[in-house]
């Protein structure tokens, strides 16, 4: 019975000994599996370490060769680092920056320093360009950006601007120079042109006065010859009629054949000495200083409409007591004498109307018939080229007047003159 026992312990033993070994194995085969997931946790860690360094290192590389400033701010703004090309464009140092006065170096006036503080501050994108001073003194032009990261390190990028601010600086300064010689050449130009203008203005005037004399003497001559055929010619006919008349009145026996002959040297007579005083009354219309524009145009349109056969109607407005120069007066009677000859002589026309307007600050005349109408540019030509008086000649008397004329006229559709003269007061009353 004790035998037994002791055999059924020591097997119960050897049970509990393998039970445990079997723990023991399978706590060794976890413990391994734990050591190669730490060896391949450590394996990836050095890995990543390798990647981390190689990738900060390329980092390093790019920020020491890039070509941009970059400047890094920690959040306090105590902290300051510099790459390559800041180092290498301003001059300055990490070992420059160790105080907090590196702002007041690098921007020395005090609100310029404010206006970049505040803009380091702000969260405003793109560039902006300032005048940072180099350690040297010298003064570098950057365009700067800033960066903003979650952990508030604030990143600096700029850009040297100083070559193209040179550029721009001689471009302006080039412009410059260009505009005001430019300037200088076009003033001396302007000046040249002004004094021509003046002497051609000058000249023009001398001109206009000097054909205004003429037309002055041109009238003066004419109102001698409308005296002298008047009062000596006229007047002589009308002595020869009264003795043609009264030649036979102490010789009752004379026959009635020369009687006839002395009476038809009579009418004759009669007739000259009435084609005479037409001339006289053309030549100087003796009405103009005694009834005024206005009284003499409209005789002259009855007379010419009743002669001719042509209806003129003679149309003024605003012409009531307009006190006119002398000049303007004979001037606008001797184009529409002009105008009214053209007519009668190449317009075939029936009806004319003639519109005398003050217009201020213009005196305007218009001239319109129902005629055939002609070709302006080549008629007016053709005047010149034949010396012939009528347009030219009314052109000249405009524009002496400082006036201006204006023809329009189509084949059969008639004809309109238009003139516009300057009013001026008669001086000479």
């Amino acid at each position: 019975m004790s035998c037994r026992n002791d055999k059924e312990l020591q097997d119960m033993s050897l049970i509990q000994k393998t039970d445990v070994e079997r723990r023991i194995e399978a706590l060794e085969a976890e413990i391994e599996v734990l050591k190669k997931a730490q060896m391949a946790i450590a394996s990836e860690r050095r890995q990543a370490d390798r990647e981390h360094i190689k990738q900060r290192d390329l980092l390093q590389v790019i920020i020491d060769n890039i070509p941009i400033l970059l400047t890094i701010w920690d959040s306090e703004r105590r902290e300051l680092r510099f790459n390559a090309a800041f180092r290498r464009i301003t001059g300055w140092t990490e070992s420059d920056a160790v105080n907090n006065n590196f702002m007041s170096k690098m921007y020395p006036d005090v609100e310029y320093r404010k206006e970049v503080e505040k803009y380091i501050r702000s969260k405003l994108s793109g560039f902006r360009d300032f005048k940072t001073t180099a350690k040297d003194g010298s003064f570098v032009d950057i365009a700067w950006a800033n960066v903003r990261t979650p952990d508030s390190i604030t990143i600096g990028i700029g850009v040297d601007i100083s070559k193209r601010k040179r550029a721009e600086e001689e471009i302006k300064d080039k412009l410059e120079r260009m505009v005001k010689e430019r300037t200088t050449e076009l003033d001396a130009k302007n000046a040249a042109l002004l004094k021509e203008t003046k002497e051609r203005e000058q000249a023009e005037e001398r001109i206009r006065k000097l054909y205004s004399q003429l037309v002055k003497s041109q009238e003066k001559e004419r109102q001698r010859i409308s005296y002298d055929l008047h009062d000596n010619l006229a007047q002589d006919l009308f002595t020869l009629k009264i003795k043609l008349d009264t030649f036979f009145a102490d010789q009752p026996h004379t026959s009635e054949e020369n009687r006839e002959k002395i009476s038809k040297l009579s009418e004759i007579v009669k007739g000259t000495i009435s084609s005479i005083r037409k001339m006289a009354y053309e030549l100087a219309p003796g009405g103009l200083k005694l009834l005024g524009l206005v009284p003499t145009l409209c005789n002259y349109c009855s007379d010419f409409s009743k002669e001719y056969g042509v209806t003129v109607d003679f149309l003024p407005a605003g012409m009531d007591n307009i006190d006119i120069s002398f000049d303007i007066q004979i001037t606008l009677y001797r184009i529409v004498q002009e105008c009214l000859n053209n007519i009668r002589k190449h317009a075939d026309a029936t009806h004319v109307t003639i519109k005398l307007v003050m217009s201020f600050p213009n005196i305007i005349l218009r001239i319109k018939d129902n005629g055939k109408g002609f070709d302006v540019q080549k008629e007016f030509a053709g005047a010149v080229d034949k010396r012939q008086m009528g347009i030219p000649n009314i052109d000249e008397r405009v524009t002496a007047l400082k006036g201006r004329m204006r023809i329009e006229s189509r084949v059969m559709q008639g004809t309109e003159v238009v003139i516009e003269i300057p009013w001026r007061k008669n001086k000479h009353k």
